[in-house]
């Protein structure tokens, strides 16, 4: 009996020795700094350069764009904006009424409106003159030619292409809207036009041109008036006109 008493004592003070072991704190350690393998570098207090540091971590297809990289696109952006701002008064509608931008000709429509002023001499208006091409070319042909432009900065870009080569005594160039400028005192006419505008320029044809004047539609024809001549093809095409007295 009191072996039994002593084993059960014995029993119960294991059992309450035995209690699970509660677990250890967790110890904050440091881990180490992750190497950077990409070459990207330290971009400092740069905002956008860790931007594009941390696009280039998530995709590294190409090349790392480091601080110099990043310097060497600014720079190119910057001379990107300042190209457009030289570019966009030569591209900008010329004539308000209509949207008319600015589309050099190409050599075969110039040789085209030469072609339809062959057999005609005097004076020469080209409407909507942009870079002076038809201008000069006609000059050089003997005419005494006259560019009409609202565009100021082609403007000045012909007159001092004409004067390059020569010209400016058979050129003239003007800033002028095409709706208020008058066509009677012209020999023959050069326009450029959009679809949209044939129809009034033909109106203000048919009231202001000279009876024996010679019209010169290129791209686009007067949608009322027939043609005594087509020369070309395609974009390049012109369309010559005699307006009925």
């Amino acid at each position: 009996m009191e072996y039994r008493l002593v084993d059960t004592l014995k029993q119960e003070l294991e059992a309450r020795s035995i209690e699970p072991a509660k677990p250890a704190a967790a110890v904050s350690v440091p881990k180490p700094p992750v190497k950077d393998d990409l070459g990207l570098g330290d971009p400092g207090d740069c905002k956008v350069c860790q931007e594009l540091q941390d696009e280039f971590r998530k995709n590294p297809g190409g090349s790392p764009p480091k601080k110099l990289g990043l310097i060497v696109a600014a720079g190119v952006g910057t001379v990107a904006v300042a190209i457009s701002a030289v570019c966009i008064p030569f591209v900008a509608p010329a004539l308000r009424r209509y949207c008319l931008p600015y589309v050099p000709a190409t050599d075969t429509q110039v040789s085209n409106v030469l072609k339809a002023l062959s057999n005609r001499s005097g004076t020469v208006l080209d409407i909507g003159s942009g870079d002076g091409r038809i201008v000069m070319a006609v000059a050089k042909q003997g005419f005494s030619a006259t560019g009409v432009e609202l565009n100021r900065w082609l403007v000045y870009y012909s007159r001092y292409k004409a004067r390059m080569a020569g010209l400016s005594r058979m050129t003239g160039f003007y800033r002028a809207d095409l709706w208020k400028h008058n066509l009677n005192k012209y020999d023959n006419i050069v326009i450029f036009g959009v679809e949209q505008m044939m129809a009034d320029l033909e109106k203000k044809m048919i009231s202001e041109v000279k009876p024996d004047s010679l019209v010169v539609a290129c791209r686009f024809k007067f949608p009322g008036l027939k043609p005594i001549k087509e020369i070309g093809s395609g974009v390049d095409t012109v369309w010559t006109y005699k307006i009925p007295s």
